[in-house]
């Protein structure tokens, strides 16, 4: 009797060790993917702020030019 029940906890024991290694696994998995999300993010972002930083300096420029034709016309 007792070597029965031995053998059954030692069975769910092995269940239950697989359920957790399949759930890490998982969740390794999700850990990956919001890695390389946020890097795309972080890309994105870079990529946007170096827009901002041309378009900025594009309209200090037009606002150069607007000033001399400004001061050209008077």
């Amino acid at each position: 009797m007792v070597a029965q029940e031995v053998r059954k906890l030692s069975s769910e024991t092995a269940t239950a060790t697989e359920q957790i290694e399949t759930s890490l696994k998982t969740i390794e998995s999700n850990i990956q993917a919001l890695m390389e999300s946020m890097e795309q993010i972080e890309t994105a972002s870079n990529d946007q702020a170096e827009q901002v930083q041309h378009f900025s300096e594009a309209i200090e420029k037009l606002n150069e030019i607007t000033e001399q034709m400004a001061l050209y016309i008077r």
